[in-house]
């Protein structure tokens, strides 16, 4: 029997229809009656917002999300990913994010990353993708850092990637005319237009 914050704060959501099937005892995690009051929270901000949010606790980081956060999965990650190592879910990137998670966890310090590029493999295909995104420490009660927040957006369609883009494209009109936009194609047009372009690509920030 799951305990009625947990069921409060999960209903009336598509992750939140998930979030309860999940055997959590097999986990670090553990049962929801039994986590920390902190961890609780967490869990309560994460399904109270439509912002992506992404709660990871325990040595292996294990993954509770709400909707905002499951879009970023695709097609292929979800629904497994709910109770999953963050590791094991996002495996192909892993190497790029673990410096970051790391760091909260040894410094407890947040980090900040703005437009950064991960090629993602969520929807049966490699994706190139971009994201603002900010991962910030969980402490248990004693005040040790047990878990991270990571409160996320992705900018893979936003009007300063679009513009890179369009910027790239004319230079070589001949090749990114016949590429049709739509979600995804946008990492293929930067990719050729990077291979015809003999100067360094203007930054995203600019």
């Amino acid at each position: 029997m799951l305990p009625g914050w947990f069921t409060a704060v999960t209903e009336g959501s598509v992750t939140g229809e998930v979030a309860p099937a999940v055997d959590r005892s097999a986990t670090s995690l553990g049962p929801p009656d039994g986590w920390p009051q902190p961890l609780r929270s967490a869990v309560e901000l994460c399904f109270s917002t439509r912002f992506p949010v992404l709660v990871t606790w325990g040595p292996d980081l294990v993954m509770v999300y709400n909707d905002g956060y499951r879009e970023m999965l695709g097609s292929e990650k979800h629904p497994s990913a709910m109770g999953a190592p963050c590791e094991k879910v996002w495996q192909e990137v892993w190497p790029h994010i673990a410096p970051a998670f790391e760091a909260v966890l040894t410094t407890g310090r947040a980090t900040w990353a703005v437009d950064q590029m991960l090629t993602i493999h969520r929807s049966g295909y490699d994706e190139e993708t971009y994201f603002t995104y900010s991962y910030s420490a969980l402490r248990d009660e004693d005040g040790a850092v047990r878990g991270v927040l990571d409160i996320a957006s992705e900018t893979t369609d936003s009007p300063a990637i679009r513009r890179v883009a369009c910027s790239w494209a004319r230079n070589c009109p001949s090749r990114l005319t016949k590429l049709p936009l739509g979600k995804g194609d946008l990492a293929m047009m930067l990719r050729m237009s990077w291979m015809t372009r003999p100067m360094s690509p203007p930054s995203v920030l600019a």
